[in-house]
């Protein structure tokens, strides 16, 4: 999809690191007065913290595989749907690394030769994935992921403090990219120009829930490449799976937009992520394997 694999990579960019419809949230608990009057951590101590933490994620994220349904919709001037779009997609992790791999399109498998295309893109990103440093993360689509010490240097965060959001206690703050800043890649072009709010879960330092949005018009080669219009925006969300890692639940993005001269985007895309799988730690989740799969927890509730 064209403006969901764009803002993807923003919040691929942030989300392993710091982890518009409103989401809707389950009853939250009362918390204690101990947990009201607690100190809030500083905040480059907890993102560093988050940093730390995702490491150990890694290593139990690589067990598990999941579903993806994309669903682009493109929108008339009048805000009536003018086409609707779908992608199916299976992600699975390698050293650390995001690997996905598309299995349908409109509802419809991939004819042979667009399989066999998939097939080698997916390959080269597991032989990337397996040769890389496993400092040097990347997102499904090989963009490198920004480490907290750069992600500070593009903004500026803001009002740290604690809310209670599905039951759990979770440190927010706000996040302002720096447009004066130096960029040195697509990723880092982007975050700067974003303003946003973050969600980390207190106990385990993961994201819960990501806001952001482009406060101004965002241009690669001055609109040659990419053009984004100010106001685009994005909520990303994970839960905690089968009682021991977070994955990504959902990506919901709004916006305009328009890739190269010829793309363009007027509308709303929504992703939403299903069927965790958790494997025996003995098999290999490659593509094109059949691996035997151990009791699969239940999909977390949004």
């Amino acid at each position: 999809m064209r403006l969901a694999l764009l803002l993807s990579l923003a919040l691929t960019t942030t989300a392993p690191l710091l982890a518009q419809p409103q989401a809707q949230t389950q009853p939250e608990a009362a918390p204690s007065l101990a947990a009201q009057y607690a100190p809030i951590p500083d905040v480059e101590t907890l993102m560093h913290q988050v940093e730390a933490n995702q490491k150990h994620m890694d290593e139990i994220r690589k067990d598990y595989r999941y579903h993806a349904l994309e669903t682009d919709q493109d929108l008339n001037k009048d805000g009536s749907v003018k086409k609707t779009e779908t992608e199916e997609s299976e992600i699975f992790y390698v050293n650390g690394h995001t690997i996905e791999r598309v299995v349908k399109r409109d509802g419809k498998d991939l004819n042979p030769k667009e399989q066999q295309k998939e097939q080698e893109r997916v390959d080269k990103a597991v032989a990337q994935a397996r040769a890389a440093k496993p400092d040097t993360a990347t997102d499904s689509r090989g963009n490198t992921i920004l480490s907290v010490s750069r992600l500070l240097q593009l903004g500026t965060v803001t009002a740290p403090r604690r809310m209670f959001l599905k039951g759990r206690s979770t440190l927010v703050f706000d996040f302002v990219g720096d447009t004066r800043a130096k960029s040195s890649n697509m990723s880092e072009g982007v975050m700067k120009d974003l303003t946003g709010t973050v969600w980390i879960d207190e106990a385990d330092r993961q994201v819960i829930r990501m806001e952001a949005h482009f406060e101004q018009n965002f241009h690669i080669a001055g609109g040659m490449l990419v053009n984004i219009e100010k106001g685009t925006n994005f909520i990303f969300e994970q839960a905690l799976v089968n009682n021991e890692v977070w994955l990504p639940t959902s990506i919901d993005g709004r916006g305009k937009a328009r890739v190269l001269l010829l793309k363009s985007f007027n509308g709303h895309f929504h992703t939403a992520y299903s069927d965790y799988h958790k494997y025996t730690s003995d098999v290999k989740i490659l593509p094109g394997a059949t691996p035997v799969s151990a009791d699969p927890p239940s999909p977390p509730q949004p």
